[in-house]
């Protein structure tokens, strides 16, 4: 539920601290059967006058989330809540 945690917390900063963030590098290692990731972010405040939000996404859904490792890559399907 790595990435699942990992995209609800950009959710939380864009609803309790008012940023927005855009990923810079994410990096994932795995030891001993468990994972890590680290992720470099950058952004600014959230302003209602410059950000116009077409949809504002509330949660991650666990409805047909998906992860897998493909060709020493990852593969994701996730579901946002609006």
């Amino acid at each position: 539920m790595l990435l699942f945690d990992f995209l609800q917390e950009l959710i939380y900063f864009k609803d309790a601290e008012r940023l927005l963030l855009r990923i810079r590098e994410v990096q994932i290692d795995e030891k001993e059967d468990a994972y890590s990731l680290n992720a470099t972010a950058a952004g600014e405040s959230l302003d209602p006058a410059r950000h116009r939000q077409r949809a504002d996404v509330k949660a991650v859904t666990l409805h047909n989330f998906q992860v897998e490792r493909i060709d020493g890559g990852w593969k994701a399907r996730v579901l946002l809540d609006i």
